[in-house]
């Protein structure tokens, strides 16, 4: 993810996901097949405009609204065993993504924490699959294709930097999912963490110390 301050208010943002998971599944009520792997590949982009501003004098509250629009792919290769022989099922879509985000931060030294909650508008286009129609009913897919699901979230984020490096900092964040609809649900609950790196603050850095 980056974001570079156009103005004191403005600022673009834009950031890449690239996701691979694997799950095993056993035999389960409404699954169609003994035993399941499935592989998850997921790849994203997003592009944004926001702005931003702070709400005190010691600039250590801001406020900010973003929003932009997002697309990708999302391909499933399912493969095991029904009646001991063995099958593959894949299911790959084209989502379009638009959201809006406000957010609260408070900005300490070393430290900034964020309240954020996001509104994500996704339809879901071009979905190809060989999985069959009864299989489809089963996992949820039916209907998909062209499908606008509506998923807003609230989160926590927060960047503690390294003293000795303040071009490096640690960052996490955790959000909870309200999606309300009975038939295409979502994860609930998701974390991150990563290291968060900006070139421009070790370019002032080099510049302070020539």
């Amino acid at each position: 993810m980056a974001a570079y301050a156009v103005t004191n208010h403005i600022a673009i943002t834009g950031s890449i996901h690239n996701r691979n998971e694997v799950n095993f599944y056993k035999a389960y009520r409404v699954s169609p097949f003994d035993t399941s792997f499935v592989y998850y590949k997921r790849r994203e982009w997003e592009a944004g405009l926001g702005y931003f501003m702070t709400l005190n004098k010691s600039k250590t509250v801001m406020i900010n609204f973003y929003s932009g629009i997002g697309n990708g792919t999302y391909k499933v290769t399912d493969t095991g065993f029904v009646n001991s022989v063995r099958y593959q099922r894949i299911h790959t879509s084209a989502p379009f993504k638009f959201y809006f985000q406000p957010s609260l931060n408070f900005v300490f030294p070393s430290a900034r924490i964020g309240a954020i909650c996001r509104v994500n508008v996704i339809k879901f286009n071009n979905v190809i699959t060989n999985y069959t129609s009864d299989e489809l009913v089963s996992f949820h897919l039916d209907g998909l294709n062209n499908k606008v699901l509506v998923f807003p979230e609230i989160g926590i984020n927060f960047v503690i930097r390294l003293p000795q490096w303040p071009w490096v900092a640690v960052e996490g964040q955790t959000s909870v999912n309200f999606n309300d609809d009975a038939y295409y649900r979502s994860r609930t609950f998701n974390a991150s963490a990563g290291l968060l790196i900006e070139p421009f603050e070790l370019l002032k850095k080099k510049k302070i110390t020539e």
